[in-house]
């Protein structure tokens, strides 16, 4: 699959969060449980339909790798008593052996061994190009591709620090000042590090990022996660969490498309945002009937369709790798009536006379030439 280069005007993503939110038959279910394997089956991250996760076999669990596009799966296991896959991205799958960072490139024996000398601990979290992020024992870090090129993100005065995302030369996690963990943005060194908590929080954490869109959880008091949500180029967080349900988290986000899960009690739901809080979408009400639990932790846009990735199951539901599919609005259907024709020329152009948000169509946050180029471009091509 190919990821989608185009914006979705306003006016799309507004349809697709109707659609999205009235409409669950419009969404498919499938199960990504791979041919020959008995054993339980999750998705922990990936994008663009590379995805990492874990396959149990027997008593061990095995990292593992799904290529949609390929249509291939790959037991990522080669050596130890248990291993997982966290993240996937450009070829190149992060996690960990036991308790050793490990990076792969789609086979068990391109296996690389992370883990920097000194630390009783390591894993990766997360990929974004050339990097591979994640912790070394109580520190964030990042490598490139080998165990020397460790390199240490914890703030001089943070007596700890967690990264869990990556985007660009970015990395997301959080670092701990005076007991308070802090959610809070890397860009490659230990001072570079901007602190996105709220004042009063005790523990906030990123764990996905989307360009400069980032998603995780709070905890403001107590001990109840809450989905938080840090729109583009804010430090100030979004409460995501729905009322009815004592915990909730974000895992990954997509252009204007957030996913994770909600709980209550040891009951974990699949559950997406169309970045406000009351757009939550309930994937897990789409698995089969009797599923106990699931969540959320990979979201892209490929074809003019959404795509979300996580896993369900549970009970008398096998606990498998899920895949969640919606039909997204074609770009060019400006006035939502499901034909591209003359009449949407007319209501963009109208729009971007009027200077309205609508004729944003790049979504650059300004109305110009290039939004109206941008359409023309969408028109043409049709859907």
């Amino acid at each position: 699959m190919n990821s989608c280069t185009r914006s979705f005007s306003t006016a799309a993503i507004a349809s697709t969060m109707l659609l999205a939110c009235s409409a669950q038959a419009q969404w498919t279910v499938t199960s990504l449980q791979p041919a020959g394997v008995s054993g339980s089956t999750f998705i922990d991250g990936g994008i663009d339909g590379k995805l990492s996760g874990r396959v149990s076999v027997g008593s061990q669990m095995h990292a593992a790798y799904w290529d949609l596009a390929a249509g291939t799966f790959v037991d990522l296991h080669s050596t130890g008593s248990y291993s997982f896959a966290n993240a996937a991205g450009g070829g190149v799958q992060g996690g960990s052996v036991g308790v050793r960072a490990a990076m792969w490139t789609g086979t068990p024996g391109s296996f690389i061994d992370l883990h920097p000398a000194g630390y009783t601990s390591s894993q990766v979290n997360a990929i974004s190009g050339d990097l591979q992020v994640g912790m070394a024992g109580p520190r964030a870090g990042f490598w490139n591709g080998s165990a020397a090129s460790w390199v240490d993100l914890n703030p001089i005065t943070a007596t700890n620090s967690m990264a869990y995302a990556a985007y660009g030369n970015m990395q997301g996690g959080s670092a701990n000042f005076a007991g308070r963990q802090c959610a809070g943005v890397w860009s490659g060194t230990p001072e570079s590090f901007v602190d996105h908590s709220p004042p009063t929080a005790k523990y906030s954490l990123i764990i996905g990022m989307y360009e400069d869109a980032k998603g995780g959880f709070v905890i403001p008091s107590g001990t109840n996660k809450r989905a938080a949500y840090w729109p583009p180029q804010q430090t100030q967080w979004v409460n995501f969490h729905p009322a009815s349900y004592q915990q909730s988290e974000i895992h990954a986000l997509a252009e204007g498309v957030q996913v994770g899960w909600v709980a209550n009690s040891e009951v974990f739901e699949a559950s997406l945002w169309f970045s406000t809080a009351a757009s939550r979408v309930d994937l897990h009400a789409m698995l089969p009937a009797g599923s106990q639990t699931s969540s959320a932790n990979a979201v892209w846009i490929a074809d003019n369709t959404l795509y979300v990735a996580g896993f369900g199951g549970g009970g008398s539901v096998p606990m498998q790798a899920r895949l969640w599919s919606l039909p997204l609005p074609c770009p060019a259907d400006f006035d939502g009536s499901g034909f591209v024709d003359t009449d949407d020329y007319d209501a963009f152009v109208q729009a971007f006379e009027a200077g309205t948000d609508d004729a944003d169509f790049d979504e650059s946050g300004f109305v110009d030439t290039d939004d109206f180029d941008a359409f023309a471009e969408a028109f043409e091509a049709g859907c």
